[in-house]
């Protein structure tokens, strides 16, 4: 099997490094902004205290987006500090990793403080498009470069080339990286695991279909990798060589993130019919007709949550059943603590909620402020929250937020 990589100057990573795809944006702007926080964001920095890791985009391999023993806010918040602008966050000990934009076609890994956003490194500026990070072996961008950062220093540890674009922040699993993308010559799509440690590919598998794309990126269970196609194809590879174990067309074209739980593969399709397929074998357990999605979903102690057009479901992770609904407009998926869910909205909304799990009430809302670039207003969340013990992260048009006990 050719290789989707060819070796340039590679090194062995030593222990610690950061792992990063790209996600993000640069924003611009004539400095107006509307603001109408309902919590306290006119306070000078003060540090935050937080505890626990995320690690990757979407909380973990699975895409849970879930740290459902984290005392999170449930009762209130309010704004620590700010950055500006960045990709969605990960985090590893006391460190937060990020990618933003330094221009239209520039991007750079740093590393910052997790407690007071202040820099402890940043690598140099490389050809790609921002996207979030993964703590644990390498960088990804849309150049075609794969890099290997020293998460102590920011050093450069090993480095790929490829051929490929991918359009998704890589997942890490164990001492596996695995990327799902396409060849710039329009082949079709394929998906390669990367050795963690060495940056060497281990499987590619490419496939077969001229017309399938993956623009929903990967989720990784404890014993397959599962992407879902535009084309209405749910395919499991295994995680030890890539060979195809199953594959479903039980669904419709899929553009948000798949999540695993509970030996179920949850799936939403364009027309927002949600489906639970058995991760061994493909087989559907439940189907649900609900919304088209706008944010995917999250996971949490038998609980799948469903972002959709007219607002985040409650559906119990056996059955579908249909548990809770909060209104919202366009919410992004939420992240998942102990006793709340964290939704965050775009533009039209441009607000950070609190949910209770239980029941789908409303706690607490922060709104981000309206701002301007050029003549074009903007505001709102861009990524999901990032939720930690203790505090929680938001990137928005105007920067990244870090969220803390109000008071």
């Amino acid at each position: 099997m050719a290789s989707i990589t060819s070796r340039r100057n590679v090194l062995r990573a030593g222990a610690g490094v950061a792992l990063c795809g790209t996600v993000g944006y640069l924003v611009g702007g004539r400095g107006g902004a509307d603001d109408g926080s309902e919590l306290g964001t006119d306070r000078s920095p003060r540090p935050l205290s937080v505890s626990g890791q995320w690690r990757q985009y979407r909380a973990d391999a699975a895409n849970t987006l879930a740290k459902p023993d984290a005392t999170v806010l449930p009762d209130s918040g309010s704004v620590y500090w700010r950055l500006p602008a960045a990709s969605a966050p990960v985090f590893d000990g006391d460190t937060m990793f990020l990618e933003r934009a330094n221009g239209s076609a520039s991007v750079t890994i740093a590393a910052h403080s997790r407690a007071t956003g202040d820099s402890i490194w940043e690598g140099p500026d490389r050809t790609g498009t921002n996207r979030s990070p993964a703590v644990g072996q390498y960088v990804f961008s849309n150049s075609g470069e794969l890099t290997g950062f020293d998460a102590g220093d920011g050093t450069v540890r090993w480095q790929e080339e490829t051929d490929a674009h991918v359009g998704w922040a890589p997942v890490v699993d164990d001492d596996r990286l695995y990327l799902a993308g396409r060849r710039y010559d329009g082949t079709p799509a394929m998906v390669v695991a990367v050795d963690g440690e060495t940056g060497e590919t281990v499987w590619e598998v490419a496939f077969r279909e001229p017309e399938a794309d993956i623009e929903s990126g990967l989720a990784v269970g404890d014993a397959h990798v599962f992407a879902a196609t535009t084309d209405g194809r749910v395919v499991a590879l295994a995680k030890s060589d890539g060979e195809r174990r199953w594959v479903s067309d039980a669904v419709e074209s899929v553009r948000v993130p798949t999540t695993v739980g509970d030996g179920s593969v949850f799936v939403a399709d364009e027309s927002g019919v949600v489906s639970a397929l058995s991760a061994a074998d493909g087989v559907v357990r439940w189907r649900r007709s609900v919304a088209p999605p706008s944010g995917g979903f999250a996971y949490g102690e038998r609980t799948l949550y469903y972002a959709a057009t007219d607002g985040v479901y409650a559906l119990d992770a056996g059955d579908g059943r249909q548990r809770w609904l909060n209104d919202q407009s366009d919410p992004l998926a939420p992240a998942v603590g102990s006793d709340a869910i964290y939704v965050a909205t775009g533009f039209d909304d441009r607000s950070l909620h609190a949910v209770d799990r239980t029941t789908g009430d409303w706690l607490w809302s922060h709104t981000f402020p309206r701002i301007w670039e050029g003549d074009v207003p903007r505001g709102g969340a861009r990524y999901p929250p990032v939720v930690l013990d203790g505090g929680l992260f938001v990137t928005a048009d105007d920067g990244l937020y870090a969220f803390g006990p109000a008071g």
